[in-house]
């Protein structure tokens, strides 16, 4: 059987790489192994399966760097001996998966391939060009990946359109189940809050416009926001929060968690365009405070909104989603191959390339 190794970075990785490593583990025709920047939280390795002796973490330093990452994942990658590298997210420990197999002369293959925001300013952006770039395989999840890959000059053949690796998780998790949603604890009821998540590298500008918003957003409705604990930013933020009536603020919780209080949320406001496939799919509101996206998929038929610092633009848009009825609203579509089964079509597929 062939090895196959995921390289995962932080959560969003660890997400994408999650519903993959089960869907390669149920095929039985793969040894399959994970090497992360971060373990995998235990609701992620009851979801998928992750275990022990299947899973290495490396020390990609604190925060993660490139030049720590590209060592601590040679050295795993050349331990692990792999036949297939398969790059989870775009950070720098992915990146370094990436760049140390190309090395090794191994086989790369990029999880979301061909996602481009066009704003080379944005080193994510740079990092999702480069794992590209050394990649030989490449799974797209949305039509716009197909088309940026080919106008790459990437051959077709070795494309495939599977669908989103996290929508799979977030079918993983939902299917779960939880714990009671901690707007319940807090006196919220469903459909009756907005969910905000700001973006702790949100730039100059960000903290003054998020507060605008927020004044306008909670003489509306009951405001919920979620910041990461420990962050300085968040400290800073919470302070300048305190004493705003209806806005409740509280630690960002598990993502099992978060997905149900996104789920019950009348919208979602948030800094980063993290959540916009799973509010898109869920069919809540959601208004990103960013200029650009590299997933075009969620504004043209999905629920997201770039409203950037735009505080008298966003805030029309939250006001007017408040007002119109559940049963008026407009259903956001949900992108092709959205479906939770991305992960069994790539297994498919790898099956075919990956045969002796």
């Amino acid at each position: 059987m062939k090895n196959i190794l995921l390289a995962a970075g932080g959560h969003r990785g660890l997400l994408v790489s999650g519903p993959l490593f089960a869907a390669l583990e149920q095929s039985g025709s793969f040894n399959v192994s994970l090497v992360s920047s971060e373990p995998p939280t235990a609701d992620m390795a009851l979801c998928f399966g992750f275990t022990a002796a299947a899973s290495r973490v490396v020390d990609c330093g604190s925060p993660c760097t490139l030049a720590r990452s590209l060592a601590a994942m040679d050295e795993a990658i050349t331990a692990a001996g792999p036949d297939l590298v398969i790059v989870c997210g775009s950070d720098a420990p992915a990146l370094g998966a990436a760049l140390a197999a190309a090395e090794l002369g191994l086989p790369v293959a990029s999880s979301d391939a061909g996602l481009r925001s066009y704003d080379r300013g944005e080193v994510e952006e740079i990092r999702r060009m480069l794992i590209d770039t050394v990649a030989s395989m490449y799974i797209v999840s949305e039509h716009s990946g197909e088309y940026n890959l080919i106008n790459e000059g990437i051959a077709e053949e070795g494309v495939m359109f599977a669908g989103n690796l996290v929508i799979d998780a977030l079918r993983a998790f939902m299917e779960r189940g939880g714990a009671a949603p901690l707007a319940a604890s807090l006196g919220l009821k469903p459909k009756q809050y907005a969910l905000v998540l700001p973006d702790e590298n949100g730039g100059n500008g960000f903290e003054d416009a998020l507060l605008l918003m927020l004044a306008g957003l909670s003489a509306a409705t009951d405001v919920l926001v979620m910041l990461p604990d420990g962050a300085p930013s968040s400290a800073v933020l919470r302070q300048r929060l305190e004493g705003m009536a209806r806005v409740h603020v509280t630690e960002l919780p598990a993502y099992g968690d978060l997905l149900i209080l996104l789920r019950d949320a009348s919208l979602l406001l948030q800094g980063s365009g993290v959540l916009a496939a799973e509010a898109t799919v869920m069919n809540v509101p959601c208004m990103t405070m960013r200029e650009r996206t590299e997933r075009p998929s969620t504004l043209e038929i999905g629920s997201n909104v770039l409203v950037g610092l735009d505080v008298e633009e966003a805030s029309a848009r939250m006001l007017e989603s408040l007002r119109v009825k559940k049963d008026e609203a407009r259903r956001s579509k949900i992108p092709e191959k959205w479906d939770g089964a991305a992960a069994s079509r790539i297994s498919a597929w790898l099956e075919e390339r990956l045969d002796d």
